[in-house]
């Protein structure tokens, strides 16, 4: 990846996994996308969902993103 966006400082990945949840809320927008990347696998649908719409309403989103990432949760 680095050099195909011939990226001059070296990029940094980040695991979900390890950051506490509130550590992610501040990242404000990001949070509901970290949230469910995080989560996907390991929360019911039932206990994530209310979840994300909270974050939606604290961070509004544009409908397309919110579009895509319940087809995300959903799929």
């Amino acid at each position: 990846m680095q050099e195909i966006f011939a990226l001059i400082k070296p990029v940094q990945r980040i695991s979900l996994s390890a950051l506490p949840d509130d550590i992610l809320l501040t990242h404000k927008r990001c949070a509901v996308l970290e949230r469910v990347q995080k989560h996907i696998h390991s929360w019911d649908l039932a206990q994530l969902a209310p979840k994300v719409f909270e974050l939606f309403e604290r961070y509004p989103l544009a409908i397309e993103k919110r579009i895509f990432l319940l087809y995300y949760l959903a799929k």
